[in-house]
């Protein structure tokens, strides 16, 4: 297991700072504020060796609120799985392996889009405050499936988003993730990011994991 940011991360360890590279430290609000590591792996990465899996998952998990506002959640996802960035001597060297089934959970209450187009920025490449990961749920979806050698059934994709323009926490609707969810057909499933508990959702996809995982050992 990893877990990445949604922007370039400056409180994770030196060297691998950069969007998509593996947590291993947190800072700043609402984080864990440590060093989880290391880690029995050896790796940037928590496997089934490890003795306090929950313990070390939490701590990296509580990543904070005190990054930037444009978040880019695909490219965070991508980069993360991108065959040179798990390249031995990567930041995330051997999390991505392209025999093994990959699970993706995306937790966000926006969507990936620019925002405030109306007041350019020249700041920015795309001009607007926020310009999110670029391209489109095709394009991602494309991106992703190269990185497992063409094959959709080796993805699971889990997605915690806005449903709908009515909801508890005041999640924008995420249409382009919907999108992308969406593309994985039987493998994937969606929730409500406003939820009071995640329990019901992570429950809920289990027959979905366990039905992609055994069809995935098909391809291995």
């Amino acid at each position: 297991m990893g877990v990445v940011s949604s922007d370039d991360n400056y409180e994770n360890e030196n060297g691998c700072q950069k969007i998509g590279d593996l947590v291993t430290q947190t800072g700043g609000p609402l984080s864990s504020q440590s060093n989880c590591g290391p880690f029995v792996s050896g790796k940037r990465y928590l496997d089934e060796k490890e003795p306090n899996i929950g313990g070390k998952f939490a701590c990296v998990a509580q990543v904070g609120s005190g990054g930037n506002d444009d978040e880019r959640v695909a490219r965070a996802m991508l980069n993360a799985v991108k065959p040179e960035n798990n390249a031995p001597g990567a930041c995330n060297a051997g999390f991505s392996r392209l025999d093994s089934l990959l699970i993706v959970v995306l937790i966000t209450d926006e969507d990936d889009v620019p925002d405030q187009c109306g007041e350019p920025d020249p700041f920015t490449s795309c001009g607007c405050k926020t310009c999110g990961s670029g391209g489109d749920h095709q394009a991602w979806y494309q991106e992703l499936l190269s990185y497992k050698g063409g094959i959709k059934e080796n993805i699971v994709v889990l997605s915690l988003i806005g449903l709908t323009g009515t909801n508890s926490c005041g999640a924008a609707v995420g249409a382009k993730r919907i999108g992308f969810t969406n593309k994985f057909g039987q493998n994937a499933y969606k929730g409500d990011v406003c939820a009071g508990s995640y329990d019901q959702f992570f429950a809920e996809t289990l027959p979905v994991i366990a039905w992609t995982a055994s069809g995935a050992a098909l391809h291995e």
